[in-house]
């Protein structure tokens, strides 16, 4: 247990606002309602819970605990007790006494509960297994709770696919895909019978009864169209190009209309990639500085995002569609289901946890995919490298959605003036935030429009101010996984210098 002093001023607590991690609370003693904020928390990203805080406005009134060690003593007990909660998340390490003027406040951060520990409920009740959206603790639904116990057991496609046979698959697309195959690893398979192939990667396997089990990700991979919505009812793919700025979209393929081919995950994939190669422009497709054999940097972020898109998708979930959208300068992914390990571990790599093992699988062995673990790690470094607006992930219980730019900064924001680009473009070049006078003589803006641009980038929430009074600087907004992206790229050139 941490005790502070003074590290958080009277005015930072007058000012608190409840939000997605943030939940105030005036009981002076350990409130009844603390739990569905601490299942949510653990349900959800974390968060912190202040006690002896009253919301009040303009400011908020510091009311303090009453004997603080008994609080602290009372909430380890009650993690521990399983009748109250079912999964104790509670660390002494993470509790912290902030005396303010003689009153205690006590703050209690509450960790993101791993995967396999979900949900966590209150009063040994599975119903009641709260999450956080915006500053509110609200009820799982029914599709919530299915959700997370799917995300607690991945792997699902290597069961197999119910009332199913060899004829829910499609011919032509394995045809293609071991075409693909045979270019990966040449003089291996190409004498076996398909079935023969299939029984070899491990994507089907002969049962007892003398019958073929077709895996739920082969059916996904590999099936006729029908056959995978008997199994997976929601399944929907979607694509489009919205480049040219139009409400409607410039192109669009969907897995409901009407084809020549079967709608599944590969010819899907295939038809989408082919989209992309056409869609890139010269800026990086002309890059000599990177040879023709070693696949192009941005292709393969591209790739890779495709890819994980696809094989992470939880497909079994009611929420819309899978759904790829190109737009200037700017290509979006986005799938129902929660990404399986923290955004900070997806961008620096070396972990992988995908949830159709079988998807990836299959991925993998046609060369569409990298180091397993490094699909992030490649995203990110490579929009780094090429000064591009970072790639931005966010995600949840129903989706995933990451977007990429192929731009640089200032580029991606449309109707900026051309002062403020001209701001903007100077910051970028800069990871430590700049003076007004200085961002003045490096812009050669005169004091009065200086001022007025940086007032209206702050307003738009894509420049910050830093520090106070003659100390305001500024700098470019950035979310934790840039800057922790920014940090590691850092590292990396510091090493080779070395």
């Amino acid at each position: 247990m941490q005790i502070v002093q003074g590290e958080k001023d009277r005015t930072f607590f007058e000012t608190l606002k409840e939000d997605c991690s943030t939940e105030i609370k005036k009981s002076k003693f350990l409130p009844k309602d603390l739990w569905e904020t601490y299942s949510a928390f653990s349900n959800t990203n974390g968060g912190t819970i202040y006690l002896g805080i009253k919301e009040n406005s303009p400011k908020n009134i510091i009311l303090g605990v009453e004997n603080p060690r008994k609080v602290i003593d009372d909430f380890i007990v009650t993690c521990r007790n399983p009748s109250k909660v079912n999964y104790d998340n509670s660390n002494e390490e993470n509790i912290t006494l902030i005396n303010i003027d003689g009153k205690t406040i006590l703050q209690i951060d509450i960790e993101e509960a791993p995967l396999s520990k979900k949900p966590v409920f209150c009063g040994g009740n599975i119903e009641n297994s709260f999450i956080r959206k915006g500053s509110a603790d609200l009820k799982m639904t029914n599709d919530e709770l299915r959700a997370t116990f799917r995300n607690a057991k991945p792997d699902m496609d290597s069961l197999s696919a119910p009332n199913t046979s060899l004829d829910d698959l499609d011919s032509p697309t394995i045809n293609r895909y071991r075409k693909k195959f045979n270019q990966q690893y040449p003089n291996r398979f190409e004498s076996l019978s398909d079935t023969d192939f299939l029984i070899r990667i491990g994507a089907i396997y002969l049962q007892k009864n003398n019958t073929y089990a077709i895996k739920r990700g082969t059916l996904l991979f590999l099936g006729k169209y029908q056959s995978i919505k008997k199994v997976y009812p929601h399944f929907h793919l979607d694509y489009f190009n919205r480049i040219s700025g139009q409400n409607r979209w410039d192109d669009r393929i969907a897995s409901d209309e009407f084809y020549d081919f079967e709608m599944n995950v590969y010819n899907f994939f295939n038809i989408v990639w082919e989209k992309f190669l056409n869609s890139f422009n010269s800026p990086f497709a002309l890059d000599e500085n990177l040879e023709r054999s070693n696949p192009r940097a941005i292709e393969v972020s591209l790739r890779e995002a495709l890819v994980n898109c696809l094989a992470h998708a939880d497909y079994e979930q009611s929420y819309p569609s899978i759904k790829i959208e190109i737009h200037n300068g700017v290509y979006i992914f986005e799938n129902p289901g929660q990404l399986l390990i923290p955004i900070n571990q997806f961008t620096q790599g070396g972990e992988s946890r995908p949830r159709n093992e079988m998807l990836m699988s299959f991925f993998r062995n046609c060369g569409f995919s990298e180091r397993q673990g490094f699909g992030g790690q490649q995203i990110f470094g490579t929009s780094l490298k090429w000064k591009f607006r970072t790639p931005k992930i966010e995600t949840d219980l129903e989706k995933t959605r990451l977007s990429i730019w192929t731009v640089k900064f200032a580029d991606s924001y449309p109707d900026l003036t051309e002062k403020e680009i001209l701001i903007i473009n100077y910051l970028t070049n800069y990871p430590n935030p700049k003076a007004k006078k200085e961002i003045q003589e490096a812009t050669e803006l005169s004091e009065h429009h200086t001022k007025q641009t940086l007032d209206s980038l702050c307003k738009k929430e894509i420049i910050k101010r830093v520090g106070k009074s003659v100390a305001t600087k500024y700098t470019i907004t950035r979310s934790n996984q840039e800057l922790l992206t920014l940090t590691k790229e850092a590292l990396n050139i510091l090493a080779k210098q070395l």
